[in-house]
């Protein structure tokens, strides 16, 4: 239950920034606070959290930029998509629900949350 309820934050979180919950998930795995196995263990190497560190500093910045497209675009949905997704398999990964069918349903709420949190941020 406890990976269901990560799971829901990370989609709100996800929705209100494209990258700071996966630039949490490399943090979380570098320090060693979740143990990620296979090839999603290389979210908690140096040159990850370097990437995904620097891409939540600059969405940071250039979200504050009139250039910016609006977050509920199709191309900001569809990279809010993928990055929820991936920071959602860490999370179930990290909880240790390795079966497919279960990182699925772990996933549900990820994107479900992320597009709900992203329109509530933009005033819909």
């Amino acid at each position: 239950m406890t990976v269901f309820a990560l799971a829901f934050v990370i989609g709100v979180l996800n929705g209100l920034r494209s990258f700071t919950p996966p630039a949490a998930a490399p943090w979380a795995a570098h320090l060693r606070w979740i143990k990620l196995q296979g090839p999603l263990a290389l979210m908690g190497s140096v040159p990850a959290v370097a990437i995904f560190t620097l891409l939540a500093a600059f969405e940071l910045f250039a979200d504050k930029k009139p250039w910016i497209p609006d977050r509920i675009t199709a191309l900001s949905l569809v990279l809010r998509g993928v990055m929820g997704a991936l920071t959602g398999a860490c999370v179930a990964a990290a909880g240790g629900l390795l079966r497919l069918p279960t990182r699925v349903l772990c996933l549900r709420p990820v994107c479900v949350w992320q597009v709900r949190g992203s329109c509530a941020s933009s005033g819909f």
